[in-house]
C-alpha cells in the first residue's frame, strides 16, 4: 500500500459543514456518516478540518 502513488488511491467525497452550521449540525453529521472529520467551508471553498474530538 505504501508503494502506491495517490493517484492511485480511491476517494469518497469529503463531508462538508459550513462555518456557519450550528455545531449540532456537525454532530448529525459525524453520527450520519460515521467519520471523524468534517471539511470546514466557507462559501464554498475550503477553510479548514473539525475533528470530532474538537467536540469535547
Amino acid at each position: 500500500m505504501l508503494k502506491k502513488n495517490l493517484a492511485q488511491l480511491n476517494y469518497n467525497r469529503p463531508i462538508s459543514v459550513d462555518s456557519y452550521d450550528l455545531l449540532n449540525r456537525a454532530s448529525q453529521l459525524f453520527h450520519k456518516y460515521e467519520v471523524d472529520n468534517l471539511l470546514v467551508t466557507e462559501k464554498g471553498q475550503p477553510i479548514g478540518i473539525l475533528d470530532i474530538q474538537d467536540l469535547n
